[in-house]
């Protein structure tokens, strides 16, 4: 009888884990620009869809919580896969949707866009966000099955980890 821990990404804020990778991946860029003195007026990602929600939710949270200025722009660029439902649900996070013809054009744009403001603009990296986010699950559940193990739940037994590993 070993205990079985299952990471249900769908439990997380916005279905996915892609929220917490997005809101490390600002929140280290902001504590930067703070040290720095600089002032963020823009955050751009590319996407197809659940990478950029992650990005705007994570961007609306944080005006929520008066972490980010309210008038910070959110751009989101994408491709034609992604469909115009998926588009307004972006829109309706705040964020403002700049359309293109592939994804690759769409991840150009966001490249370009930093490069010609690279002290004011965060660029949330599809990438990293997927990992940022993916590191913060497996730390908590780490720090979880930790104490557990601490406190003597898990004596003599063997421990079992269910985890997704689809990034979309």
């Amino acid at each position: 009888n070993a205990p079985v821990y299952l990471i249900d990404e769908s439990l997380q804020l916005g279905h996915s884990f892609k929220v917490v990778g997005a809101l490390a991946a600002i929140l280290r860029e902001l504590e930067e620009a703070r040290q720095q003195g600089r002032r963020i007026t823009r955050i751009v990602t590319h996407t197809t869809f659940n990478h950029g929600k992650g990005v705007a939710l994570a961007a609306q949270l944080l005006k929520e919580a008066g972490i980010l200025p309210r008038n910070v722009e959110v751009e989101i660029a994408v491709g034609r896969q992604t469909s115009d439902e998926e588009r307004d649900r972006l829109r309706a996070l705040g964020a403002t949707v700049d359309p293109h013809d592939t994804y690759e054009q769409a991840k150009q744009a966001t490249i370009q866009k930093k490069a010609a403001a690279p002290g004011t603009t965060i660029r949330v990296e599809h990438f990293n966000g997927v990992v940022t986010g993916y590191a913060a699950m497996f730390t908590d559940l780490y720090d979880r099955i930790a104490a557990k193990v601490r406190g003597g739940t898990f004596r003599g037994k063997t421990i079992g980890v269910v985890v997704p590993v689809g990034a979309g």
